[in-house]
C-alpha cells in the first residue's frame, strides 16, 4: 500500500523523534548514574551512600534501558514503512539500520526485559537468552555513551544501531521531505 504525503511526512517525523529518543536516552542513563558515582565518592568508606539516590539511579536506569529497546524497535518499524519509497543515500542509511537490527539481537533484549519474569522462572520463550540465574542489569558507558548493556549474563551492544538511527537524521529533516 502506497503511502500518502501526509502518513510519509508523518512517519519521517516520528522516525525522528524516536532517533533522538534512543540517542539521547543513552547519555541521560549515564548521568543519572554518575551522579550516584559522585555520592558515593563523596561518601567515602565511613558513611552510608543515601539509599534513596541508589533507588533513584536504579528506576531511572530501568526506564532507560526499557526506552532504548523500545525506541530502537520503534525506528525500526517506521522505517519498514518508509523502505519501499526511498532512494539514494535515504534508502541505504534506512536500509543500512534495518540489516543492522535484523543482524542484532535487539528483539530478544526487548523481550528479555518485557518478560523478565517468565525468565526468572525459567518460563521464557527463548531460555538461551538467559545465561545466568541472575537478573543482573549492568550498562557499560564510555565517554558518557552507554556502549551495552547486558541482562541475564547476556550483553546487547546499542552503539551502532544508535550510530546508524542517527545517520538517518539529516535525511529525515523537513527540507528533505519534499
Amino acid at each position: 500500500m502506497a503511502l500518502t504525503d501526509r502518513q510519509r511526512v508523518l512517519l519521517m517525523a516520528d522516525a525522528s523523534s524516536w532517533i533522538n529518543v534512543a540517542a539521547s536516552v543513552t547519555q541521560m542513563a549515564v548521568d543519572e548514574g554518575e551522579e550516584l558515582a559522585d555520592a558515593i565518592r563523596d561518601a567515602g568508606d565511613s558513611s552510608p551512600v543515601d539509599a534513596e539516590l541508589v533507588a533513584k539511579v536504579f528506576r531511572v536506569a530501568m526506564m532507560n534501558v526499557h526506552m532504548i529497546a523500545i525506541a530502537l524497535r520503534q525506528i525500526d518499524r517506521h522505517l519498514k514503512r518508509l523502505a519501499p519509497e526511498w532512494s539514494g543515500d535515504l534508502a541505504r542509511e534506512g536500509a543500512r539500520f534495518r540489516t543492522l537490527y535484523a543482524a542484532s539481537d535487539m528483539k530478544d533484549f526487548r523481550d528479555v526485559l518485557e518478560h523478565s519474569a517468565d525468565y526468572l522462572v525459567d518460563d521464557g520463550t527463548k531460555p538461551e537468552l538467559k545465561q545466568s540465574e541472575e537478573v543482573g542489569y549492568s550498562v557499560l558507558a564510555v565517554d558518557g555513551r552507554i556502549q551495552s548493556i547486558s541482562v541475564f549474563g547476556r550483553t546487547y551492544d546499542v552503539v551502532p544501531l544508535v550510530a546508524a538511527a542517527t545517520a538517518l537524521l539529516p535525511l529525515l529533516a523537513p527540507e528533505r521531505r519534499a
